[in-house]
């Protein structure tokens, strides 16, 4: 009789009933509770699963992209027209330009290529990059902001390799910025750390991690900038943008030249730096190289001595030339120099050379 009991139970239990006991209800009602709560746990583990899949594929987009959406984050030549707010004196140099010209071709870019050959003549971090201004740069503007203390910050439109950057100890370092990524260089003797970022087919690098940041902001969002610089301002109305080589800066926070090692480069500078309140011109490459300069002086007495100093430079050329030893890449401002002739109206001096080709190499 027991027997048969626990037959008929067992049965019933696995779906064929053959008498209603209430203890196999009781087993079906714990399975399915069981089998609730497996699914419950699957159920959360996929969603867990999927937001962690979610999250780490975006932090990877992020990371790859700069923080920003779509494939391309920068517009190619989002900072051409690029200058930051608080610089107070900005040089640009089209390479492209100088050195397709016949001068330039002739003249500018053997020396160029001798520079190269140096082993100091690039920054250290251009080095990391392998960047060679013949053949991967166009365009470079250098900012410099004094007055707050910043460093200059390079803006350079060229073809760069990522692929090329020397990752690793007392080299390049990967770094996030905010949203952003790029190299980090340590100049240990100079104590010092460049900031390098990629922004479209432009490079920025920088001491000053704000200036930086604002460069990436621009290329990532193009929008309208003044700068704070009053005499700055209006300077960058008059200079002619389209001169291969320009220059506009305020010079009255601009310093010393204590950072100038070159004495001859010193002689030039100094004088400017005494007595000029603010500079804009450039020059023009062709058959000859031309240079413009209009210095502006707060008194008619800086006004003087700049004329007389001028004029001193201008017959030191000559002479300096034959000084520069194996320096030979600097005769050709000496003698553009030498050829130099300065007018003046009230407190504004223009300063104007040409250099031909017969006078290029005498």
């Amino acid at each position: 009789m027991y027997l048969f009991r626990s037959a008929t139970r067992m049965e019933s239990c696995l779906g064929c009933p053959i008498v209603n006991d209430p203890s196999c209800g009781t087993s079906n009602e714990t399975g399915r509770r069981r089998r609730a709560r497996w699914i419950s746990v699957v159920f959360a583990s996929a969603v867990v699963l999927t937001v962690a899949v979610f999250i780490l594929r975006n932090s990877f987009w992020d990371w790859w992209t700069g923080g920003l959406e779509g494939e391309e984050p920068f517009a190619s030549g989002a900072l051409d027209d690029y200058v930051p707010e608080d610089s107070e004196a900005l040089l640009v140099a089209d390479l492209h330009a100088l050195l397709q010209s016949s001068v330039g071709r002739q003249r500018l870019k053997p020396i160029l290529q001798r520079l190269l050959r140096q082993s100091d003549a690039l920054p250290r971090w251009m080095e990391m990059l392998e960047v060679n201004p013949e053949n991967d740069l166009d365009l470079v503007r250098i900012s410099f902001a004094p007055g707050s203390g910043a460093a200059p910050l390079w803006l350079m439109r060229g073809r760069f390799d990522c692929s090329r950057a020397h990752i690793g100890p007392e080299k390049l370092r990967e770094r996030r910025l905010g949203r952003y990524r790029l190299w980090e260089y340590t100049e240990s003797a100079a104590k010092r750390t460049v900031l390098i970022a990629l922004a479209g087919d432009t490079l920025i690098a920088g001491e000053t991690q704000e200036r930086v940041r604002e460069a990436l902001e621009q290329a990532r969002d193009p929008h309208s900038i003044s700068v704070r610089d009053a005499t700055l301002g209006k300077l960058l109305t008059k200079v002619d943008r389209r001169q291969p080589l320009w220059l506009a800066a305020s010079m009255k926070s601009l310093g010393s030249i204590a950072n100038i090692d070159n004495y001859l480069l010193r002689m030039v500078v100094n004088p400017l730096l005494q007595n000029a309140d603010s500079l804009y011109g450039g020059v023009k490459v062709a058959d000859d190289l031309r240079l413009e300069l209009t210095i502006g002086t707060t008194t008619a007495e800086q006004a003087d001595r700049l004329q007389i100093e001028l004029r001193s430079l201008r017959e030191a050329a000559p002479g300096a030339a034959l000084l520069l030893g194996d320096q030979k890449e600097l005769t050709p401002v000496l003698r553009l120099l030498g050829t130099s002739k300065v007018s003046r109206e009230g407190k504004i001096l223009r300063l104007h050379s040409r250099l031909s080709a017969d006078q290029w190499s005498e």
